[in-house]
């Protein structure tokens, strides 16, 4: 698998960087890390349109595990992905992956935050969202690789950003490849993780 970094193709039309959206970024990592046959997780379904790249990226012979607590989302993106035959919906928390995650998965995707367009109020939390990456490191294979999009705009999302951010850059090199991508003069804004799980990694290592 190469670990090249957003390079861009030849026929890729010209894109403004500052219209830029890191869900965007997390997708086109999804596009070049992801392929059929894969087995995958959307760890925060919401709308489904993570979900439904990944289930087209994955194809027939591929699995996408598409986790939400919100009964809304399910519904949402049922509708969505009325013809993926490749999703399993679970109505439950991320935190709890392992009891539904059969086998090592091949790449993961959280989009942190609020679900869009939907209550503000339920949102992901630092604690069960550290948990949750911890325990998907665990079930990813060796030099495969998981997205994070995190908002440290509002109280939460720099709960979540701190808690994250001390235990990424406290693993070893030999664990993981960590690649943080943000904008740098925008206090605050969001951005994206891209981690690699490397042979090194041991759950004992933090």
């Amino acid at each position: 698998m190469s670990w090249r970094i957003l390079s861009k193709r030849a026929d890729a039309p010209m894109v403004d960087p500052t219209s830029y959206r890191i869900t965007e970024i997390a997708k086109e990592y999804a596009r070049q890390w992801v392929k059929a046959g894969d087995v995958v997780m959307d760890a925060t379904l919401g709308n489904g349109w993570d979900t439904l790249l990944l289930s087209e990226l994955t194809g027939p012979s591929g699995k996408v595990y598409a986790f939400d607590i919100q009964p809304e989302a399910l519904g949402s993106a049922a509708d969505l992905l009325k013809t993926s035959d490749n999703v399993e919906f679970i109505l439950d928390s991320h935190v709890r992956l392992k009891e539904y995650v059969k086998g090592p998965l091949d790449f993961a995707m959280f989009n942190l935050g609020f679900m869009p367009g939907g209550d503000k109020s339920i949102t992901t939390e630092a604690d069960t969202t550290l948990q949750a990456l911890k325990n998907t490191l665990e079930v990813l294979k060796n030099n495969k690789a998981m997205t994070i999009c995190i908002y440290p705009g509002h109280p939460e999302g720099m709960r979540e950003k701190d808690a994250l951010e001390h235990y990424f850059s406290g693993l070893s090199s030999k664990s993981a490849f960590v690649l943080k991508i943000m904008t740098l003069n925008a206090a605050n804004s969001p951005y994206c993780l891209l981690v690699i799980k490397r042979a090194g990694y041991s759950s004992e290592s933090r």
